[in-house]
């Protein structure tokens, strides 16, 4: 199982986000999954991601919430 926690910089929510997963991941047993930081700084970085906000988790590459914001209505990310 790949976890992704997908954020831009600075997001204030990305490091309580990324406490949760871990400690979720503790409960469920799971210390074998790691949860993998990817901070998006460009569109380029964003093509194909799922992102649909800061931040997104996936798993294995789909959203966990997918009924979230499309990038589609997000402002852009500065390059």
């Amino acid at each position: 199982m790949r976890l992704e926690l997908l954020h831009i910089d600075e997001c204030p929510n990305a490091v309580k986000a990324h406490e949760r997963l871990e400690a979720a991941l503790t409960a469920l047993g799971r210390t074998d999954v790691e949860v993998l930081m990817q901070l998006l700084e460009s569109e380029s970085d964003i093509e194909g991601t799922g992102f649909a906000g800061s931040p997104t988790i996936t798993v294995d590459g789909s959203d966990i919430f997918p009924d979230g914001a499309s990038t589609n209505d997000l402002p852009a990310v500065s390059t």
